[in-house]
């Protein structure tokens, strides 16, 4: 069964219904979040060499053959999780800054949500799987294309926020990007590891220090 409190704290980046439905379009999208939220819960316990279907399977409470219906091996369950949880990722974000009138302050509160994203369920798993593609050559094949995706789309809405903070330069802004994307993923591995809360978060401040230095110098 889904441990509830990774299903709860996974809820910021990607919504889950588990309720029964009515319709079968209902019944199939319901079955579809069950499996996505199993798989998340198993890369963030166990890795991504322990994640099996099986496993997923059992775990979301599905049948073996109605997951396979669904996703019909490793690879397309972990294609579809990377999916979900990006959009996710993205809807969240809008959530967090949409209320929030001035750019300067809104570009701010991108980092740390950017880092509340990073250290869910959904963001350890999502580092699972990239770090997966290293040594499982069918992972990478339908990966890369998704990452380059992802990457351009982010790039293009962090450009978008940082010019209405008042921050022109492409170069910055894409160096930028990538530096705090690694930056928070590292953050994320060593959170997992122990690190202390408040080193971590003198960690994230930084990243932001450097965006108002950045600002400081318009």
């Amino acid at each position: 069964m889904l441990n509830p409190e990774i299903v709860e704290r996974s809820a910021a980046v990607l919504p889950v219904k588990l309720e029964g439905s009515s319709t079968n379009p209902e019944r199939s999208a319901a079955t579809k979040a069950r499996l996505i939220a199993a798989t998340i819960e198993a890369l963030h316990r166990y890795g991504y060499a322990a994640t099996t279907t099986i496993l997923v399977a059992k775990n979301a409470n599905v049948s073996r053959g109605a997951m396979l219906h669904h996703y019909p091996n490793k690879v397309a369950l972990i294609l579809a999780c990377m999916k979900e949880t990006y959009e996710a990722e993205m809807a969240y974000y809008r959530q967090e800054l949409s209320p929030i009138g001035d750019p300067v302050e809104r570009i701010l509160r991108l980092m740390d949500a950017a880092w509340d994203c990073f250290k869910s369920p959904a963001g350890v798993a999502r580092t699972e799987i990239w770090m997966a593609t290293r040594s499982d050559a069918g992972l990478a094949d339908q990966l890369v294309p998704l990452y380059r995706s992802e990457f351009e789309r982010s790039k293009r809405g962090m450009l978008r926020l940082m010019k209405e903070a008042g921050i022109l330069d492409e170069v910055f802004t894409y160096d930028f990007l990538t530096f705090s994307v690694a930056t928070f993923r590292g953050l994320a591995m060593s959170a997992a590891l122990g690190t202390p809360e408040a080193e971590i978060r003198a960690a994230v401040d930084m990243v932001k220090d450097r965006l108002r230095l950045k600002i400081s110098q318009l």
